[in-house]
């Protein structure tokens, strides 16, 4: 096995790029973004290899927009039409104070289950287009598939995972990454998934049941002792029995941290699982990105955060204690200029540290298999390369 990708990026073009993006796009009110983040994935595109030749990426400013755009309509055209259709039954409902109340929380229901159903036609989407925007050695990757396909198998998994209690999440995970992974091609050879819904059950049963416990065990324990009534809103239930009380939040909070802290190594078993069980034309690859790297990133990445925050806050308090309104002002300017600024600090010292850290972890028993097809694939498929596949409205 050898290194399938490195990224080798120092972080001073990165932060020049991103200064630069935000300074343009508060005179610009964020229509710059599009340009600025077009010039940023060119940095970090070249900054990946596959061997001796790095990727490009083809993407450019006008797509990005015209993305938004279609993004932006759409969601007005559905939100807009289903709004009016939710108001005319709430209207005829109100009569009924009770129907109209359960009307409107069915409202808020249904509005945020299109949401989720937009966001992953959006998802797939932007894999389609990042991929097809970018080549190695002018041979480009793609992405097919249907991504209306891919957002029914995420809703009927999601709704039957809800209904199981988690249960059947690892049987949703796999068929998002089969259906995922099967449609990724590069030249005219497609990526193979070879992994198996038990696998990833295997990952997730410590989250799932760590998850159970936590809906079952505090509030169990709260019916138990008759801390229910305090779950109804009644103050004077905890404070005939505060034990109990914090014991039941010692549990809630405890499992519910649990569960955090299983989910996080879950994702990186997840990560290594799914990439090693991915085929190229013959070639396998393998990951073994351990938990501890990414728990590392992420402390460093929130160290940063509450050093530079805490700093920045105890200065505004001392500029409202101060009583001075040009101490106050500064200290206003400093803050709300320190939260503009907070993707940067998120890109140098979480998302590129991440990349960097799972790059380091990847490797392929036959690099040379990409040049090998890049070679005889001059007449590659071609997917996502018109403005309808432009949606890509994320961060990175």
């Amino acid at each position: 096995m050898q290194t399938f990708i490195s990224f080798d990026i120092a972080n001073g073009p990165v932060f020049k790029r991103l200064l630069i993006n935000k300074l343009l796009a508060i005179p610009t009110l964020g229509f710059y973004r599009f340009w600025g983040k077009t010039h940023l994935r060119r940095l970090l595109w070249q900054a990946m290899r596959i061997g001796d030749d790095r990727l490009v990426y083809h993407g450019t400013a006008k797509e990005l927009f015209i993305g938004f755009l279609i993004a932006m309509v759409l969601l007005i055209i559905v939100f807009g039409l289903f709004g009016v259709l939710l108001q005319v039954i709430v209207a005829a409902g109100s009569v009924n104070p009770q129907m109209a109340m359960i009307f409107n929380a069915f409202s808020q229901f249904i509005n945020f289950l299109l949401l989720l159903c937009f966001w992953q036609f959006a998802r797939y989407r932007l894999w389609r287009f990042r991929l097809s925007r970018t080549s190695y050695r002018t041979i480009r990757f793609y992405q097919s598939g249907s991504a209306l396909k891919y957002t029914f198998k995420f809703m009927l998994w999601g709704v039957l995972a809800l209904i199981s209690l988690g249960w059947l999440y690892p049987k949703m995970r796999y068929e998002l990454s089969a259906y995922r992974v099967n449609n990724m091609g590069f030249g005219d050879q497609h990526f193979e998934f070879t992994g198996s819904a038990v696998d990833f059950f295997s990952i997730y049963w410590p989250v799932i049941l760590s998850f159970t416990a936590y809906l079952v065990i505090p509030y169990s324990f709260a019916f138990l002792t008759g801390l229910d009534g305090a779950l109804m809103g009644d103050r004077t239930v905890v404070a005939a029995n505060e034990t109990a009380a914090i014991v039941f939040f010692c549990l809630n909070f405890g499992l519910l941290l649990l569960t955090g802290i299983l989910a996080l190594f879950a994702r990186v078993r997840d990560f290594n699982y799914v990439t090693s069980n991915t085929k190229f034309a013959g070639a396998q690859f393998k990951s073994d990105l351990p938990v501890k790297r990414v728990v590392r990133v992420g402390f460093v990445a929130f160290l940063f955060f509450v050093l530079i925050y805490s700093g920045i806050s105890i200065l505004f308090g001392l500029g409202i204690a101060s009583g001075n309104e040009a101490a106050f002002m500064y200290s206003l300017f400093l803050f709300f200029g320190a939260m503009l600024f907070v993707d940067i600090i998120l890109y140098l010292f979480l998302y590129i540290p991440l990349v960097k850290v799972a790059c380091e972890h990847i490797y392929t028993d036959n690099l040379e298999v990409f040049n090998e097809v890049a070679a005889s694939s001059q007449d590659s498929p071609k997917y996502g390369e018109g403005f309808a596949d432009a949606l890509d409205v994320g961060a990175f």
